[in-house]
């Protein structure tokens, strides 16, 4: 994990909301890198100062996320951008430092987090 970034604002959430941990870890184990999404245009400079890529991953919620993706106040429309371009409300995406060596988790993407915010909101979740 990149210290000092949304990823430690997240682990503080998830350490506090347990269903939201294991929302979480689930959708994390389940996703599957699906595109690059480039360089993420950091607009808080409390996070600006370590580059990070975002990773567009897909998420097989087993026809429980149908109706997520297909809403058209959230995805305008739901689909996977081209690569290295990120584009906001189009697939959800997780952020990893842009940098080489190993892998450091970042951050999760708005888009990523509506997901965990849905499905605990199912009434069986």
């Amino acid at each position: 994990m990149v210290p000092d970034s949304r990823a430690s604002v997240l682990l503080a959430t998830l350490a506090t909301e347990p269903q939201a941990r294991r929302l979480f870890l689930a959708l994390l184990r389940d996703a599957v890198v699906a595109g690059d999404g480039g360089r993420f245009p950091e607009p808080d400079p409390a996070y600006a100062a370590t580059p990070v890529r975002a990773w567009y991953v897909h998420i097989d919620g087993g026809g429980q996320l149908e109706s997520y993706f297909n809403d058209a106040a959230r995805f305008r429309p739901y689909h996977l951008p081209p690569t290295g371009v990120l584009t906001r409300d189009a697939y959800p995406f997780l952020l990893f430092e842009d940098a080489p060596g190993p892998l450091r988790f970042a951050g999760v993407s708005r888009e990523f987090w509506g997901i965990i915010d849905y499905l605990g909101n199912l009434p069986y979740a």
